[in-house]
C-alpha cells in the first residue's frame, strides 16, 4: 500500500478529515520508518500521532485504491467516522469511479448514510439482513430507506 501515499485521490480523501495536509512520504525517525504528513505549515507529522479516525481512512483507501476488478467487504462503515463524513467520502469514491471494476458489500448500521446515499445511480442494490418472526436470519432487498 505504500505506492498509494502519493496517489492524489488519498491525499484529497485525507484532506476531507485534515484539510491542512499537504503530502505524504515516509521518513526515518529515531531509527524507524514512519508515514508522516506534511502540513501547511511545512511541518513534518507522524500519521501515528493523528488519531485513529485518519489511520484508518489512510488503510482504507488505500486498500480500495490498490485492489481493482475486486470484492470489497467494508463492514461497519460507520466505525472510526463521524456521520457526515461518510458521505463525502462516498462521494469521492463515487466521484472518482473507484467502484467501477470493484464490488462493494457494505456492512451498516447508520440508517443516515443508507438514506443519504444513491445506491442506485452506480447500479448498487441494498439488501437487508434481520430475523423473522420465527427467529430465522434473513434476507430481502430494499428499494427504500426509511
Amino acid at each position: 500500500y505504500l505506492e498509494q501515499l502519493s496517489n492524489p485521490i488519498l491525499l484529497e480523501g485525507l484532506k476531507l478529515l485534515e484539510p491542512k495536509i499537504r503530502a505524504l512520504s515516509i521518513e526515518e525517525i529515531n531509527g524507524k520508518h514512519l508515514v508522516c504528513a506534511t502540513l501547511d505549515s511545512g511541518k513534518l507529522l507522524p500519521m501515528n500521532l493523528m488519531g485513529e479516525g485518519i489511520n484508518h481512512l489512510v488503510l482504507t483507501l488505500a486498500t480500495v485504491l490498490e485492489t481493482s476488478q475486486s470484492v470489497i467487504l467494508w463492514d461497519e462503515i460507520e466505525r472510526s467516522y463521524y456521520p457526515g463524513f461518510l458521505i463525502r467520502l462516498w462521494k469521492l469514491i463515487t466521484d472518482n469511479e473507484l467502484e467501477r471494476r470493484r464490488q462493494f458489500f457494505i456492512v451498516t448500521h447508520d440508517h443516515n448514510f443508507l438514506r443519504q446515499i444513491n445506491f442506485t445511480k452506480h447500479d448498487g442494490k441494498l439488501f437487508q439482513l434481520f430475523r423473522n418472526s420465527e427467529g430465522d436470519p434473513t434476507v430481502r432487498s430494499v428499494t427504500n430507506v426509511s
